[in-house]
């Protein structure tokens, strides 16, 4: 692999592309019900959204001003499936086993942190020169 995209390897990259593929399988043998189409069209959206900014910025000279709109997006997905967890567990839905659901809540959780932790890094306070390819003088 390239260099920069060994770099793209960070731990989030990888926890989250391991474990969402866990919590569907569990999702899909053992709550498989009509409340996880709302995670599976939120992340449908998303996964539009983020390809369509990957399709644009591969084009030689594209600028594009949304990037960190993307994470953003992705920020807002996260509320909205703890959200519908949350409501879950508080109205006693029996549709879904309780601890899948308590699970699927603090998974989400730990989500919505390390990508607030991505957006915080890299958008509001990133670190000086990252990125411009220049070396600094001695």
């Amino acid at each position: 692999i390239e260099g920069k995209k060994w770099r793209q390897r960070s731990f989030l990259h990888v926890h989250h592309h391991f474990s969402i593929f866990l919590f569907y399988w569990l999702n899909a043998n053992v709550a498989y019900d009509g409340d996880i189409y709302f995670t599976i069209a939120l992340n449908g959206f998303i996964h539009f959204v983020m390809y369509t900014y990957y399709f644009v910025t591969s084009h030689p000279g594209a600028k594009v001003w949304w990037k960190q709109y993307v994470t953003s997006f992705q920020l807002i997905q996260f509320v909205g499936m703890m959200s519908q967890a949350g409501y879950m567990m508080q109205s006693g839905c029996k549709l879904f086993p309780p601890k899948v659901t308590e699970a699927y809540f603090a998974y989400i959780m730990t989500m919505f942190l390390l990508f607030s932790h991505f957006f915080v890094v890299n958008y509001l306070f990133p670190k000086k020169g990252k990125g411009s390819g220049k070396k600094k003088k001695n």
